[in-house]
């Protein structure tokens, strides 16, 4: 990617995976390129391990963001139900 491509995409970097922001940000300061990365809040939660998942895990068969822990499908803060915020029992 040229420069200006990459500081494009790091002005919309909220949508990036930690691991993508992260390999962003490396790229960026080996090429001593100046830029304020989105801060995203957005992070995943596990439903059934009852947390929240910043450093997910991507199947390589169908791309399904999962937690690195059970193995569950993640959730966008927006898709939580009410019941997933409730406590597990994981012993």
């Amino acid at each position: 990617m040229t420069d200006e491509e990459l500081l494009e995409l790091a002005r919309d970097s909220a949508s990036l995976v930690d691991s993508a922001q992260a390999a962003l940000r490396k790229e960026l300061d080996s090429r001593g390129l100046k830029a304020e990365l989105e801060d995203s809040d957005s992070s995943l939660y596990c439903p059934s391990c009852a947390h929240k998942v910043r450093d997910p895990l991507t199947c390589g068969d169908c791309s399904a963001v999962i937690c690195r822990i059970c193995g569950t499908p993640l959730k966008m803060p927006e898709e939580i139900e009410p019941e997933d915020l409730e406590t597990k029992d994981l012993s």
